[in-house]
């Protein structure tokens, strides 16, 4: 998959779901998130919230394919 960028807003976002879902107790979902927020932050795919992101037909089928793929 190419490598893709989340507006800071939705970053943030996802901090605070991990935040809450390890004050709730559910592991599997802090976790989750965790690996996801850690992900952006290394990849610096962090953007800038008035900056636009446009993902074309061609990647969505590209992305389903391979997440197709793998599942099989």
């Amino acid at each position: 998959m190419t490598n893709r960028t989340i507006s800071n807003r939705v970053f943030l976002r996802l901090v605070a779901q991990a935040n809450e879902a390890d004050i709730q107790g559910d592991e599997v979902v802090a976790e989750n998130l965790t690996k996801q927020i850690e992900k952006y932050a290394q990849a610096e795919a962090i953007r800038p919230d008035e900056s636009e992101y446009k993902y074309s037909k061609e990647e969505l089928k590209s992305d389903v394919k391979e997440i197709l793929w793998t599942a099989a």
